[in-house]
């Protein structure tokens, strides 16, 4: 919401732009559809196997910062590098020809994410 057009100020708050606005939200719908594979992947997998042995608060810390250094750092470079990103939408209600070669591979990601579950 910090960096789509309109909500905050007129061009975001962060001052990014709306292709950023637009690839954090398919990059955000992509990161869960991954993480909902890779649940479904070891969901079932043998923990004695796993390479550490750490105590559950050791884990949990670790999975939490690594998801806010994942969120941050992605804000970060697509905020950062707005001007060269693909052009997405062409303006606030328009999308351009490319949206059907971003979305596409995302509702492929959530179908997997679907039928592995």
């Amino acid at each position: 919401m910090l960096t789509s057009p309109g909500i905050f100020a007129p061009g975001g708050l962060l001052g990014a732009g709306l292709q950023s606005a637009t690839w954090i939200y398919i990059l955000r719908h992509a990161g869960f559809a991954l993480f909902v594979i890779a649940y479904a992947l070891l969901k079932d997998s043998d923990p004695v196997k796993w390479p550490s042995q750490g105590s559950t608060r050791t884990a949990i810390v670790a999975s939490v910062g690594l998801v806010v250094a994942l969120a941050c750092g992605t804000t970060v470079l697509v905020t950062a590098s707005n001007a060269f990103m693909p052009r997405v939408m062409l303006d606030m209600t328009q999308f351009s020809d490319l949206w059907v070669y971003v979305a596409a591979p995302t509702t492929a990601l959530f179908v997997l994410a679907l039928v592995l579950l």
